[in-house]
């Protein structure tokens, strides 16, 4: 990591009112957790899929970001997906911060082509791009369905989930 981007991380954190996971209570709900701010507890686990597939599981990056210019309509999914992943709020930024969960519809439809949205989950923020509104409306409603809670952590997979044909 680079000492500039670095810098962001923690500066980034400082204005989001990060703190340590408590060490004691770990019952609190996800609600209680978003009221009282976010933490860095980002280990996680993996998981045997039914085809026999491990998928690693992490906590998502405590902060959730827009661009400045951002419509009410993404702020709306925005807070959505903190008030799931127990984020404290959302904030705005002029370029992605990198260490977050960053927000973006980007516009990209090719013709011919089809509009759609990925989802790249890293144990160091998440970045969650859409063609438009209505399919950063789907990408949201996908992470929410892949969610799982853990000792009252809401932790994501980690890697790319999309909804364009993959190619391996």
């Amino acid at each position: 990591m680079t000492p500039s981007r670095a810098l962001c991380c923690l500066l980034t954190l400082f204005v989001a009112g990060c703190s340590p996971e408590p060490a004691s209570d770990r019952s609190e709900s996800l609600a209680d957790r978003a009221a009282t701010g976010p933490t860095l507890a980002i280990a996680g686990s993996k998981v045997k899929q039914p085809g026999g597939e491990l998928i690693e599981y992490g906590r998502p990056f405590p902060m959730v970001m827009l661009p400045h210019g951002a419509s009410a309509e993404l702020e709306s999914l925005a807070k959505e997906i903190a008030k799931t992943i127990g984020a404290a709020s959302v904030g705005r930024a002029r370029q992605n911060p990198v260490c977050c969960v960053w927000l973006e519809i980007n516009h990209w439809t090719p013709n011919p082509g089809s509009p759609g949205f990925i989802i790249v989950n890293q144990p160091g923020g998440t970045l969650i791009q859409a063609s438009n509104h209505e399919q950063m409306k789907l990408a949201v409603e996908k992470l929410k369905s892949v969610i799982r809670v853990r000792n009252g952590e809401a932790e994501v997979p980690m890697g790319l989930i999309t909804n364009y044909k993959s190619v391996r």
